[in-house]
């Protein structure tokens, strides 16, 4: 995880690329927060063969695999994101505070085993939010919602816009919405 989050903060502030090598990695709350033109990639997610691709795997304590918070311009690709039935949510994506549009990008990522949520999509209240998510496989096993955007209480979600949603489901996937 430091390692990941070393190489993350490094480049969040003047933007760049981050690629980690195939393998499997034991993270821990992997934060991308306030970044600009920051992108995270890795090797593939390999849906045939998982072995052959990056996968970040939840350690024990995590609350979440990867957030991405307030965040503009970023691209997460090319990972596996495996909650390992032991983070809250895999991915949890929020631009609440964010200061203007975001147009962030999620491609080929294959999501796996969070205990509640595979995919949450904030509380808050998103203006001009334009978000690509292409070729995104969720595998909601054993998840209370595998997609989820905003919450039950939230009613001053304004616009968030999904772009090339290229969804797959897995198992007993629901897409549960809330808003």
């Amino acid at each position: 995880t430091e390692g990941i989050q070393e190489a993350i903060n490094e480049v969040k502030l003047t933007g760049g690329c981050v690629l980690i090598a195939p393998g499997t990695y034991s993270v821990k709350d992997i934060l991308l927060s306030g970044a600009q033109g920051v992108t995270i990639g890795g090797a593939g997610s390999h849906k045939t063969d998982l072995s052959k691709g990056t996968i970040l795997k939840a350690a024990p304590g995590a609350t979440n695999v990867l957030k991405v918070l307030n965040c503009q311009k970023c691209t997460i690709e090319n990972l596996v994101l495996d909650g390992n039935s032991i983070a809250t949510k895999t991915l949890f994506v929020d631009s609440t505070n964010a200061p203007v549009t975001t147009m962030n990008t999620f491609r080929n990522l294959y999501l796996l085993g969070g205990t509640q949520v595979d995919i949450d999509i904030g509380t808050g209240t998103y203006q001009n939010d334009l978000t690509l998510w292409e070729n995104v496989v969720v595998d909601g096993s054993g998840s209370v919602a595998a997609v989820r955007i905003g919450d039950s209480s939230s009613s001053n979600i304004l616009m968030h816009t999904f772009i090339l949603c290229t969804f797959s489901a897995i198992g007993s996937c629901p897409y549960d919405v809330l808003i």
